[in-house]
């Protein structure tokens, strides 16, 4: 259903919403001329409800009466169709059948990655922090690369063609992950034996992280901690098995956001979002993860004028959301 911009629904905010594997993040949002403001932000724990449906009611029910009529998930997980099916928690729903349950008159879904990728032209410098001592500057209009571990990896891009953005959206996060280092195709060798296939996001995420622990206290003669990801990132400062996680973490990031960078002629700059690495900002700036971007033979002086910057925003992906609607609604328009 198209709702005109004069209608009943335009006088009421958006819903937009981050939907992880994780959590859950909702907010009401009020586009303008300028920008888009974003209230009544709040997070849901995953594993706190049954479905999504439940959840944007408990939602709903906590910022009423201003119940919106057109809404925009961020969704971890391909949008094929109208059923959705979030990769890493096995959530199923229709579209269409949530749309007709929450009283709705338009709710869209999009990658999640797509829709951090779709934040970018909205982001201020204050939300962006640059990783590298001589970060380039950005070409104007290049394609942009967004790369976002958390759960699982996201991978999208942003070009602009004829004065408008439009965002890539795929899988790039299961594309085979590719050893370079001794340690590294310990890490593999392991992944292998327990999944079979090993894609990126077998190590960019956080179970990825706790796998490149497990194998460095295996090296180690360790008995196995079972630290999780932010344990392990918490412990990098004074324990060697976890410096050598969180370090070999950053460098397969910088080799991997690399070969994404030469993919997709990313002159404009490749972007890192996700729920793990503005948490360790510092750690990421100060490891290998520019030498293994820039280390790719006859294309280093290529790579090395392709800026690099970690998203601080703490909801890129709510931004996106909104801004992918507001796109949708003006082209009916």
């Amino acid at each position: 259903m198209t709702v005109s911009r004069g209608g009943p629904a335009a006088a009421l905010p958006w819903l937009v919403g981050d939907i992880g594997a994780t959590n859950l993040r909702f907010a009401l949002a009020e586009p303008g001329a300028v920008g888009i403001r974003l209230s009544a932000e709040r997070r849901f724990a995953v594993a706190d409800h049954a479905g999504l449906e439940q959840a944007l009611a408990a939602y709903l029910a906590s910022v009423a009466p201003r119940k919106p009529r057109l809404g925009a998930l961020a969704v971890a997980g391909p949008v094929l169709g109208d059923r959705i099916e979030i990769t890493n928690t096995g959530w199923r729903w229709s579209t269409a059948s949530m749309r007709e349950a929450l009283r709705f008159d338009r709710i869209l879904c999009l990658n999640d990655a797509e829709a951090q990728a779709l934040a970018l032209p909205h982001l201020a410098a204050a939300d962006l922090r640059p990783v590298g001592r001589d970060n380039p500057a950005a070409v104007p209009n290049g394609t942009r690369v967004l790369i976002a571990p958390g759960s699982g990896l996201g991978v999208s891009a942003l070009v602009t063609v004829a004065g408008r953005v439009r965002a890539i959206a795929g899988e790039g996060g299961h594309a085979t992950m590719t050893p370079e280092t001794e340690f590294e195709r310990g890490v593999y060798q392991a992944l292998a034996a327990r999944h079979g296939h090993v894609s990126w996001e077998r190590v960019l995420s956080g179970p990825g992280i706790e796998a490149m622990h497990r194998e460095s206290e295996r090296i180690d003669t360790r008995k196995p901690s079972g630290a999780d990801a932010a344990a392990i990132a918490k412990a990098a400062a004074r324990d060697a098995c976890a410096r050598e996680a969180m370090a070999t973490f950053g460098a397969l990031l910088g080799a991997y956001a690399g070969d994404l960078a030469l993919i997709f002629g990313a002159r404009g700059g490749v972007f890192i979002g996700g729920g793990i690495v503005p948490a360790i900002a510092d750690m990421i700036g100060a490891g290998p993860f520019r030498l293994r971007f820039e280390s790719k033979g006859r294309f280093g002086d290529y790579l090395r004028a392709i800026p690099t910057a970690i998203i601080a925003h703490p909801s890129p992906g709510l931004i996106g959301a909104a801004a992918h609607l507001k796109s949708i609604r003006e082209n009916d328009e």
